[in-house]
């Protein structure tokens, strides 16, 4: 499988806590791998402590997003986006927001489903009512396309992905 990384950006930093040091490190990306339709963000990281040996162990790793921002609250634009295309789309946009909002049964997930739209939850709730009006023989992704389109998501997206990469280059510039 052909991987072609389009923008990258890596950030480090040494930080102690409780006496003792910790690195993080971490990795923005805009990828795009052969097979899928569109480039995609993808920011992961690693930490590690020192141990009293001198040497490194890690303590975590992968998508841990709640440290990278703790050490650098400038990437929330590309934490935003982790797993968005290149137009800011969240990955199965319609099908997750179908999903969470109960479509298919399941209990209504307000949470997850404002945060996979990126949208604050009374507008999640808004948007979950309309989605709610459509008309019977429109399957529930079909009707959260229509939604997410009339109220201009796709639109805000673009500007959080386009935001994203001129981060991503700037800091790759560094």
């Amino acid at each position: 499988m052909t991987t072609m990384v389009l923008a990258a950006a890596h950030w480090d930093k040494e930080y102690f806590q409780r006496d003792v040091k910790f690195r993080i490190a971490a990795t923005g990306e805009l990828t795009h791998r052969e097979g899928n339709p569109r480039p995609y963000f993808s920011i992961t990281g690693q930490v590690q402590e020192q141990r009293k040996n001198y040497h490194w162990a890690d303590v975590s790793a992968g998508a841990i997003h709640e440290e990278i921002l703790e050490a650098f609250p400038g990437l929330e634009p590309l934490v935003k986006v982790h797993l968005s295309d290149d137009l800011g789309v969240p990955m199965h946009a319609y099908s997750n927001a179908a999903y969470f909002a109960g479509c298919y049964g399941e209990a209504i997930q307000l949470e997850k489903l404002a945060n996979h739209l990126r949208v604050a939850k009374a507008e999640a709730i808004v948007l979950c009512g309309i989605a709610a009006v459509r008309p019977r023989n429109t399957d529930p992704v079909t009707a959260w396309h229509y939604v997410c389109k009339n109220a201009n998501l796709p639109e805000r997206w673009k500007r959080e992905a386009e935001y994203a990469l001129a981060l991503l280059e700037v800091a790759s510039r560094i």
